[in-house]
């Protein structure tokens, strides 16, 4: 099918060529005419003259022949004459019944058109086909319209451009003193002697009522049409989304019930029906529904997904047929085993339990797969499987078998053996518990609970004692109950087990607090003290004193004498520090400024300068004890200083960021007067407040001056 554009692009020249030659032929008829109506007026005078000049030699005739001879040759001069004189009205109407005849033609041709156009057919005119996409057909409606405007266009510029009689150049002789020769030479100047026949063309009524019938019916045959696509086409369209969205990749990755495979496979089936019997050829007037673009794309990728589908089935068969087996041998394998000790009764008990409790899934895993089968045969005629294929599923059913057997072997043997085992378990426990309480008297023996033991060590023994022994038994503990529970025996808590832990717990505290002591006292003594956190030193000291009342309890309970010297000398050591404490957290406070340490130093007895550094051992030895109060009264002499000071400054930021307001003076652009005064007054008055009673207070005296 040729396009709009290559037809705008090439005119019927054939068409042109033909009107050309009709016309050609008309104007040498009528050039043949006019002619011979000059030829006649000539003659007729050229015979006159001829007489008048050679009368005397002409043999006279006589007079009445004569007189009846010039009457007759004055009469067809008159009529010559006259004939002459309306050779232009002649090439006119000549002219015009071309015209007329042209614009019939044009006429004639677009009604053929539309006749065609309306008549029923097999096949259509134009070819259409379907898509799923924003655009229904291709060619569309526009398209075609297009095609056939161009089609209408072409028969007019065909008349358009021949020639008109009344213009053409060999008449021009004819009709160049009479008023339509005037007329044309007129025109000759703004049209270049082209006629309007299309203007005549188009203009006439039957032309538009023609053409307006022809884009009525192409509109209504694309509606036909659509009524018909979306009827049958459409059903087809879930198809093509799908087609488009699918991904069989992300499918295969997750998990899937038989019935949802199998209801993706009767799916794909009926759409391959759909597809043949939906989407067919099928004339809709001047259209040809063209549905073999869509079919071909969509049946050979339903197709292949079929295809996909029967692939991912088969492999999933194999692979649920080969767990299956080999689940399935496990079970029997661990069954066919004969116990010896306590942990392969236990595991033989549980593997019993394990097969009771799986053998209804094993069996169902059994039928899923024999289910598999039987899709593949039945939809994809995959028949006959495999020699390997059907020699698993053979084993899978005599393994299933087998394990139905074995399993009530297996309880039989588990009840003849359960006496044997329930006497190894309680010897076994016994001689559990006896190393537990000896693991326990062992935490409270040896350089554990000797003082001049040093942290570090008694921490490496503990860890010993944790990873040989105590993890150990937990763990043994919870096999030992496990063992209990399978042979039906009572379950109670291991409370030797949870002594131990206790006791351990315990002693690992107290050798734990006692090496991070070490560590405080030694930065305590040798640190500078204006580098010392005096609020983490507090929290530490505080958490010591809570683990010995709570290690008193416990330890002391424990021991012969009733008393644990480890315990003993660590409180002692925490007690000389505490002791210290509240002269620490004095000296401590951050709000000490250097007049509070002159003071304090002149109070020891000592030089102060800027800058000084001291420990807390040489502070100790100045004798800061003895001045514990008048240090407290300092400390709390400054902390209110600060907070006077504190609050002086959080007046002068405030008043720092208030701004008096100034409005114009009435009218006056030159003069002006101060605003609301509200918020000023309000913060004067509240600041007032705040000032007077912070100079009532008894911390304000050294401070005045500055503040």
């Amino acid at each position: 099918m040729i396009s709009s554009k290559e037809i705008k692009r090439k005119p019927d020249q054939d068409a042109s060529k033909h009107y050309d030659s009709v016309i050609d032929k008309v104007l040498q008829k009528l050039d043949t005419v006019c002619k011979e109506v000059i030829d006649r007026t000539n003659q007729n005078n050229q015979q006159e003259n001829e007489e008048a000049r050679f009368g005397q030699q002409v043999k006279q005739k006589p007079m009445n022949e004569e007189r009846k001879e010039k009457e007759e040759n004055a009469l067809l001069l008159q009529l010559a004459e006259k004939d002459k004189g309306r050779l232009h009205l002649f090439i006119k109407l000549v002219d015009y019944m071309t015209v007329e005849t042209l614009v019939s033609i044009n006429q004639t041709s677009m009604s053929m058109l539309l006749e065609e156009m309306k008549k029923e057919r097999k096949n259509g005119l134009f070819n259409t086909a379907v898509n799923f996409d924003v655009q229904i057909f291709t060619p569309d409606e526009k398209e075609i319209s297009e095609h056939l405007k161009c089609l209408l266009d072409d028969m007019i510029v065909v008349m358009r451009n021949t020639a008109r009689v009344i213009s053409h150049q060999s008449m021009i002789g004819y009709i160049k003193n009479t008023k339509l020769g005037e007329l044309l030479s007129e025109q000759k100047e703004n049209k270049d002697c082209i006629a309007d026949v299309q203007g005549i063309i188009t203009d006439s009524i039957e032309y538009q009522n023609i053409k307006n019938e022809i884009f009525e019916k192409v509109t209504s045959d694309f509606q036909a049409a659509e009524v018909y696509v979306n009827t049958n086409y459409m059903r087809c369209k879930p198809i093509y989304e799908f087609l488009n969205t699918w991904n069989q990749g992300d499918f295969e990755n997750k998990e899937h019930t038989l019935d949802i495979i199998k209801s993706h496979v009767m799916e794909l089936k009926k759409w391959l029906a759909d597809i043949n019997f939906y989407i067919k050829d099928i004339a809709k007037g001047i259209l040809n529904v063209d549905g073999k673009k869509i079919k071909n794309k969509l049946q050979p990728q339903v197709v292949t997904k079929l295809e996909n589908f029967k692939d991912y089935l088969y492999k999933l068969m194999q692979k649920k047929a080969n767990q299956t087996l080999t689940t399935l041998q496990t079970y029997t394998s661990n069954l066919s085993k004969n116990p010896q000790n306590l942990k392969e009764y236990a595991e033989f008990i549980e593997a019993i339990q394990e097969a009771e409790q799986n053998i209804k899934g094993l069996e169902t895993a059994k039928i899923e797969v024999e289910a598999m089968h039987s899709l593949l045969k039945s939809k994809f005629d995959l028949n006959p499987l495999k020699n390997s294929d059907i020699v698993m599923m053979d084993d899978i059913q005599a393994e299933y078998l087998r394990l139905t057997l074995k399993i009530k072997e297996a309880e039989e043997l588990c009840k003849e053996r359960k006496q044997e085992m329930m006497k190894k378990h309680e010897a076994e426990f016994i001689k559990f518990i006896t190393n537990i309480q000896n693991t326990t008297s062992s935490v409270n023996k040896g350089k554990l609970i000797l003082e001049e033991t040093q942290p570090a060590d008694a921490l490496q023994q503990l860890n010993e004692i944790k990873t040989r022994s105590l993890d150990r038994f937990k763990e043994l503990d919870k096999n030992y109950q496990h063992y209990a529970k399978l042979m039906g025996l009572s379950v109670t808590t291991n409370k030797d087990l949870q002594e131990l832990e206790a006791t351990y717990n315990d002693r690992r505290m107290l050798w734990t607090h006692s090496d991070k002591f070490n560590k405080l006292y030694e930065d305590l003594q040798k640190n500078i003290f204006t580098t010392l956190n005096v609020e983490e030193i507090e929290k530490e000291m505080k958490s010591y004193e809570i683990g010995i009342l709570k290690l008193r309890q416990n330890i002391n309970n424990l021991s012969k004498e009733g008393r644990d010297k480890v315990l003993d000398q660590h409180a002692n050591r925490v007690g000389n520090v505490s002791q210290f404490m509240p002269v620490i957290q004095a000296l401590g406070n951050k709000d000490l400024r250097p007049r509070h340490w002159k003071k304090i130093f002149e109070d020891l007895g000592s030089a102060w300068q800027p800058g000084k550094t001291f420990t807390l051992q040489e502070l100790i030895a100045d004798g800061v004890m003895n001045k514990k109060d008048k240090i407290e009264e300092i400390s709390a002499k400054a902390s209110g200083e600060a907070s006077i000071e504190a609050q002086i400054e959080d007046i002068k930021s405030k008043w720092s960021q208030l701004s008096f307001i100034v409005n114009h003076y009435r009218e006056a652009k030159d003069k002006f007067i101060i605003g609301s005064l509200d918020d000023i007054i309000a913060a004067l008055d509240d600041h007032q407040l705040k000032v007077q009673t912070k100079l009532g207070t008894r911390f304000v005296a050294e401070i005045r001056p500055s503040c």
